[in-house]
């Protein structure tokens, strides 16, 4: 008799346990559920870090946009103008005076400089309009006169050459005044300068190079 209140109060116990078991699984389920909603709900919240980020450098920077069209500004109209400057001060062209004169050989009576200008005047004093950086030897082409040069050395001006009037009768150049050493290919010219071309009789002493 005293065996069987023992075995019942066993038994009890353990379906007490299973029942305890039973009820308390869906409430450990639901609070496991409802703390992964909070804990995504506050990840959810926090703001990107890479998205705040890329946010302030916009605010505190210029667009894509801005700065291809900056660029763009920079090699287009201030680029020109930086190029405009730098070619002869900002001029785009010079302006020289020029002439041809063969007056010594015509005084001496030369048949050869008469055939060509019996005033000793082959090319009356006129304005070229030249590029900045031209040499005699450009203003010599543009006058229209024709001319043979070789290796930097005029042999004739409108069919006057060298040596025609004697053995040392040349064509010399002077520019305001002064007769360079430099070959006429390589003098460059200046707004403003006179190119005057003369013949000599006399290499140059005659005209006052020597």
């Amino acid at each position: 008799m005293k065996r069987v209140p023992l075995l019942v109060v066993a038994v009890l116990s353990a379906l007490g346990v299973l029942v305890a078991l039973v009820l308390l699984t869906p409430l450990e389920g639901g609070l496991l559920s409802d703390g992964n909603s909070a804990r995504d709900s506050e990840v959810a919240s926090l703001p990107d870090a890479s998205t705040s980020e890329l946010a302030e450098d916009d605010s505190s920077g210029m667009s894509t946009s801005e700065v291809s069209s900056n660029n763009d500004v920079g090699h287009g109209s201030e680029g020109a103008s930086a190029l405009s400057r730098d070619t002869s001060d900002g001029k785009t062209e010079i302006a020289v005076t020029f002439s041809v004169e063969c007056l010594t050989a015509v005084k001496a009576q030369s048949d050869f400089a008469k055939a060509v200008s019996d005033k000793g005047i082959i090319c009356p004093t006129k304005k070229l309009t030249l590029s900045p950086g031209a040499t005699v030897e450009d203003a010599l082409k543009a006058s229209g006169i024709a001319y043979q040069a070789e290796y930097g050395y005029v042999k004739a001006i409108a069919k006057l050459a060298a040596g025609a009037v004697g053995a040392e009768s040349s064509w010399f150049y002077s520019v305001n005044g002064t007769y360079p050493p430099e070959a006429f290919n390589t003098y460059r010219l200046r707004d403003g300068d006179k190119l005057v071309w003369r013949y000599s009789l006399d290499a140059g002493r005659d005209i006052g190079v020597r």
